[in-house]
């Protein structure tokens, strides 16, 4: 056998064995580094989502109309772009914790608040005269089926299964019955 012949049977395979292994190592490092890119996309994607519905569940908001008025009128307002459901209202003195169920004033329920609208309510004030210390409380499911609560004050948390807290504190217990509101212009 002579030296050419050697070359093109072992030599040429061997080479040609060493750059296809070299070019599997290369592709499944890149494979590897695609898949990390996309781990990292992904997260940061779900945390762009988060920050959205965040930031469009912060636009719901109660406030008091007026604290010196005879009536004792709250507003709630969903400035977001999706509607809320099953939303509680309660009022409190701005030292109780109306998320854990301390309130001594009547709640109402309301099935439904649509996008971009304010609703005014009559809240029935049991004997409290010192409404410049009022707050008023929601509790609501957004658009995804997470629960909240919200207050006038700007505390704002993700509060789970807060109907069935409020049944176990004798504040709300079912059928509910939707309150009469009105829609404010």
């Amino acid at each position: 056998m002579d030296s050419s012949n050697i070359f093109l049977t072992y030599f040429i395979p061997i080479v040609s064995a060493c750059i296809a292994y070299r070019s599997y190592k290369l592709s499944k490092k890149k494979i590897e580094q695609n898949e990390q890119i996309y781990i990292l996309n992904k997260k940061q994607i779900e945390q762009n989502e988060q920050n959205f519905h965040i930031n469009e569940v912060k636009k719901v908001f109660p406030c008091i109309i007026s604290e010196t008025s005879f009536k004792n009128e709250v507003k709630i307002c969903n400035k977001s772009d999706y509607p809320i459901f099953d939303i509680v209202v309660a009022q409190g003195i701005n030292t109780m914790n109306i998320n854990e169920g301390e309130i001594n004033t009547s709640v109402k329920y309301i099935r439904t608040i649509l996008p971009k609208q304010e609703i005014v309510l009559d809240m029935e004030n049991k004997g409290m005269g010192m409404k410049k210390f009022l707050v008023v409380g929601i509790f609501f499911r957004d658009y995804l089926g997470k629960e909240w609560f919200k207050d006038s004050y700007g505390k704002f948390e993700e509060m789970q299964d807060y109907k069935e807290m409020l049944k176990q504190k004798k504040i709300l217990i079912p059928p509910y019955d939707d309150a009469i509101y009105k829609i404010s212009d």
